[in-house]
This record gives structure tokens, C-alpha cells and sequence, in this order.
């Protein structure tokens, strides 16, 4: 179980993430692995950064892409993968990067559209997923990446200077 002070603490270090990362494409990989590091590191939550698909009310906005092989191959993983990347914690998601790439002009307009009427201007997504799921925004993780593969992710946004304090 997560309480509500352990989530407002989750939010500040999402919120100091989003101001020092400069938007860039797959930049759902490096936000949330950092938020997974900050928090395995500094709580007793157990966070876990994952990969799925997202659905918007019967729209998919982010098909699912298997990237566990894409780790092994020693290629840049942004390179062979497409797909989106959020952190989860008790049935709770944990998402700082979907308005990045649902605001940006890449976006359909009816998808931002939907996205606006759904939750207003906000920058970041925390909600239980079964409640997430009644208003028609459907998670659904596909796979779970290793504490190795978070390191990786966080030492490439460092090579990418994305990381800047």
C-alpha cells in the first residue's frame, strides 16, 4: 500500500525530472527509469518501470513492442523500439512523459483533444489503474525491465547529457 504523502513525494521528484529533461523522443524511458531509481533508492516502495500498450478511449495511442531483446543486442534501444514506458506501484501509474508527446505537434489534434477534455492542462498522469480504466484510458503492461536495464537507460540519458542537475 502507497500513501498519499509517499505519492506527493513521487510527484515532486517527477516534477524536478520533467524540468531538468529536455523533451526528446522515447524520452518515456529515461523519466521513468530515472523516477524508478530516485524512488527504489530513497523509499521502501517497490517501483517498477514497465512497458505496454495505451488505450484512449478505444483508441490505441502506443501498440505495445517487445524491448527486452532490444537491451541484449547492444543497440541503441530507442533505435529498435516503439512503445511507451511508465512507473508502477501498487496498481498505481505513474506517468511524467504522455502530455510531452500527447501535446506535441507529432500528436493527432483528436488525440490531445481527448486527452485535454479527459484531465485538463496538467504535465503528468498519476492514477489508479482500475480507475484510470473506467474513464477509458486503459495501461496494460506487457513488460517488467530489470534494475539492470534501468541502470542502462539512466547511463545512456547521462552519454546523451540529459541529465543535468
Amino acid at each position: 500500500m502507497i500513501s498519499s504523502q509517499e505519492i506527493s513525494e513521487i510527484v515532486e521528484s517527477g516534477r524536478v525530472i520533467l524540468e531538468r529533461m529536455p523533451p526528446i523522443h522515447g524520452g518515456c524511458l529515461y523519466i521513468s527509469a530515472l523516477l524508478v531509481a530516485m524512488i527504489n533508492d530513497n523509499t521502501k516502495l517497490d517501483a517498477k518501470l514497465v512497458t505496454g500498450s495505451l488505450v484512449v478511449k478505444g483508441k490505441t495511442i502506443f501498440s505495445h513492442s517487445d524491448i527486452g531483446g532490444a537491451f541484449s543486442t547492444g543497440n541503441d534501444v530507442l533505435s529498435s523500439w516503439d512503445g511507451h514506458a511508465w512507473v508502477s506501484i501498487s496498481g498505481i501509474v505513474f506517468d511524467f512523459s504522455i502530455f510531452r508527446t500527447i501535446y506535441s505537434d507529432q500528436t493527432p489534434k483528436i488525440i490531445s483533444d481527448t486527452f485535454l477534455n479527459l484531465f485538463g492542462d496538467i504535465s503528468y498522469l498519476v492514477g489508479q489503474s482500475n480507475k484510470l480504466n473506467e474513464m477509458g484510458v486503459v495501461y496494460k503492461q506487457s513488460e517488467e525491465l530489470t534494475d539492470s536495464n534501468v541502470t542502462s537507460l539512466i547511463q545512456s540519458a547521462d552519454r546523451l547529457g540529459l541529465i543535468n542537475s
